[in-house]
């Protein structure tokens, strides 16, 4: 916001915000407590010039679909749309799903065998003796040592 409350454009110059900041040329009116949020600040010694600015606005469009996702970014101003950026990204979906289904076939195979190798060896229910109660307590954990 330049003295007069307008409005101006977002800037990414951090440096330059932190020097004006610093130097008390301008002040902090909103955000800027979480990572990310952005910073609202007012300069202090500034006025916008408004016949210098052209109304723009910006607006994007998502396909959404399973597979394939479509997008554009689009510029209008002065009824002229201009394209500025467009493309398709395609999901993992159906292989994620294949490598989970694959993930749960090899698990049930391996519980399979795991009872079916206690059943023969003991002759009796099938029930394992916990592998993590017999370890010994440490003031470190293996990997910390």
């Amino acid at each position: 916001m330049d003295s007069q409350g307008n409005i101006g454009h977002p800037t990414r110059k951090g440096r330059m915000v932190r020097r004006l900041l610093k130097k008390g040329k301008a002040k902090v009116i909103a955000g800027g407590v979480k990572k990310g949020q952005p910073l609202l600040i007012q300069l202090l010694d500034k006025v916008f010039d408004k016949s210098k600015t052209i109304n723009v606005e910006f607006r994007i469009g998502i396909d959404p679909g399973y597979k394939h996702i479509g997008y554009s970014l689009f510029k209008i101003y002065e009824n002229h749309i201009e394209l500025l950026l467009s493309g398709k990204v395609e999901t993992r979906t159906s292989e994620v799903t294949k490598n989970l289904n694959d993930r749960k076939m090899y698990r049930c195979k391996r519980r399979y065998y795991r009872r079916k190798n206690v059943k023969r060896k003991f002759g009796r229910a099938k029930f394992r003796h916990p592998r993590w109660k017999n370890r010994a307590k440490h003031a470190f954990q293996p990997t910390h040592k």
